[in-house]
């Protein structure tokens, strides 16, 4: 069996443009979930079945989330979603982010362990349902779809 790691590889990803509510916080926070998805993650369009390398733009709009992979020979596959099935999720985890901050910020051990269990949890569930529903369209390992999570939650304002 081939690895899949060997065979698709993502050169870059971008946005198509911001979310309007970045902080520096936030955008640090967004280059290291960009970095980890290139460094560990494969994603690719299912269309593909020969050895690639892909340039990803993510995007949102009025509740969709878009990727485009581009590739070497600037061919476009785009896939638009809903983000409907994920706002439950994407809330949840915010929520257990903001939890994760307070115990930090209040020095509370037992609770940082306990929440960021949680937050793995969340991360993971949201990870696979994305799987999931992109199918038939978008392949990748179990690590680029929490790392879509991490984006899609920077991206969207709840």
């Amino acid at each position: 069996m081939v690895s899949v790691q060997s065979k698709f590889n993502l050169k870059s990803v971008s946005f198509s443009q911001n979310s309007g509510y970045e902080t520096a916080q936030i955008e640090r926070e967004r280059q290291l979930a960009c970095q980890d998805l290139m460094m560990d993650g494969v994603l690719f369009p299912t269309s593909y079945t020969q050895e690639d390398e892909f340039d990803l733009e993510i995007g949102f709009e009025k509740s969709k989330f878009h990727l485009s992979f581009k590739d070497k020979h600037q061919k476009d596959s785009v896939f638009i979603f809903s983000l409907s099935p994920y706002i439950r999720l994407l809330r949840e985890y915010q929520q257990t982010c903001d939890a994760y901050r307070d115990a930090v910020l209040h020095d509370n051990m037992y609770s940082i362990e306990t929440i960021d269990m949680a937050r793995r949890g969340l991360h993971n569930q949201a990870a696979s349902v994305i799987q999931e529903r992109f199918l038939d369209k978008v392949s990748g390992n179990h690590q680029a779809f929490r790392h879509l999570f991490t984006l899609m939650k920077f991206m969207v304002k709840l």
